[in-house]
């Protein structure tokens, strides 16, 4: 008797066992992945209440994500877009309570956001998205990111008058630090549209690079090691004084590089012009004087 119920004891765990194997290796199968991605984009659609698309779908082994081709869009207008998506996650950090991502891309990103209520609308382009090594420390709320990089980009933010906003309770401020190591652009182009005064500026950058960043939510402070501006070029135009729909157009071109250093938390401050005064020295002239001749037409010394 205690045979038998030692035996089926086992078999028992040995289910139990199999059955926690065989189930997360079924997600590495493509046909279960294609099944999960239609069931999982269908609750998506109906939860938001949008239109939301996803054309392929892979997980590999251990934790590498890849999605090509996601589409949002909400009555025609496109919200987001994205041709390719790669994530590769550590497994064993999360053991630790630590997020590890090893590496993050996005191409050809393409995202829109309106908000009638505050008067803002969001366009952003990117060519090419990248994250490397970034690790989320939850107990000690810590971000560090190795290197972001942003090429082909491409912002324009179009602000209109808002309703005035109804007073809300304030929030406390997230404990979070966030320190970067460097964040480079390429190809980078910004552009913003202000009204009821109408005044529009453009920015393009073909290279940037921003050197150990520093970002403090609770205090909201920022700090940073040194900032690289290679060439570019701005535009600002404003209404015309008269009123008459004449613009003034200012533009100023960045030739050479410039590296900007500013110190952790402390304000550049500007020092007056100094003036420095030279008292003048008048040295006295000293004029040579003819000499006089006598009768006979001799000098005679003086």
């Amino acid at each position: 008797m205690l045979k038998k119920i030692l035996k089926y004891t086992f078999r028992t765990l040995l289910v139990i066992l199999l059955v926690l194997i065989l189930v997360p290796a079924l997600f590495y199968i493509p046909a279960v992945q294609d099944f999960v991605r239609s069931k999982a984009v269908g609750y998506a659609s109906r939860t938001l209440g949008m239109d939301l698309s996803v054309e392929r779908l892979r997980l590999s082994f251990p934790l590498r994500l890849s999605v090509d081709n996601t589409l949002l869009t909400d009555k025609g207008d496109t919200l987001l877009s994205c041709g390719h998506l790669s994530l590769e996650v550590a497994v064993w950090p999360l053991l630790r309570k630590e997020v590890a991502v090893r590496s993050l891309e996005l191409a050809k990103l393409a995202a829109h956001y309106g908000d009638s209520t505050a008067g803002m609308d969001l366009k952003v382009a990117a060519g090419q998205f990248a994250v490397n090594d970034c690790r989320v420390g939850l107990p000690a709320k810590t971000v560090g990111i190795s290197r972001i990089a942003l090429t082909d980009g491409d912002v324009f933010l179009n602000t209109a008058e808002s309703a005035p906003a109804e007073k809300a309770d304030s929030a406390a401020a997230l404990p979070w630090q966030i320190d970067v190591g460097k964040l480079t652009v390429a190809n980078l182009a910004f552009g913003m549209r202000t009204a009821p005064a109408v005044t529009d500026l453009s920015v393009r950058l073909p290279d940037g690079e921003v050197d150990s960043c520093r970002v403090l939510l609770d205090s909201r402070q920022v700090s940073v090691k040194s900032i690289l501006l290679n060439r570019g070029g701005y535009a600002y135009l404003t209404a015309g004084q008269d009123g008459g729909g004449r613009r003034t157009k200012r533009k100023r071109a960045l030739r050479t590089k410039q590296r900007l250093r500013a110190k952790r938390r402390t304000p550049i401050k500007q020092r007056p012009p100094t003036t420095h005064h030279h008292p003048t020295t008048q040295r006295p002239t000293t004029a040579k004087l003819p000499p006089c001749r006598g009768p006979s037409g001799s000098a005679a010394s003086r």
